[in-house]
């Protein structure tokens, strides 16, 4: 990617389940790169909540990945559990629902454009 990729060019990592390490490779080589986390963060090993934690909270995404990653019980997933994902990843970085919430929203609309 480094060859064919603009530094500067906004990168959506889809259903990031890295480390601290894979943080801060990605955001030194494109630093707009935003790492979206699905609702396997419920199963996440200490790495990879290290790796949650290592994303600055303006590079932070919440997906739900439908159909796959399903919560508890479920057999799918559906958009309808954003705010489930929400609550483990706030769990996670000791932070309010409306921090985690307004946080995500405002940096997806920066990234698809909304915001520019």
């Amino acid at each position: 990617m480094e060859t064919r990729c603009d530094r500067n060019q906004k990168i959506h990592v889809h259903c990031f389940k890295g480390t601290e390490e894979m943080v801060e490779s990605w955001l030194r080589k494109f630093p707009n790169t935003y790492f979206g986390i699905t609702a396997a963060v419920q199963s996440f090993d200490d790495l990879q909540i290290a790796g949650l934690r290592a994303i600055p909270r303006d590079k932070l995404l919440l997906e739900t990945d439908s159909p796959y990653f399903p919560l508890g019980g479920a057999e799918i997933n559906t958009p309808a559990y954003i705010g489930d994902v929400g609550h483990y990843v706030m769990t996670h970085l000791d932070l309010r629902p409306s921090e985690v919430f307004q946080r995500t929203l405002d940096n997806a609309l920066t990234l698809y454009g909304a915001n520019q």
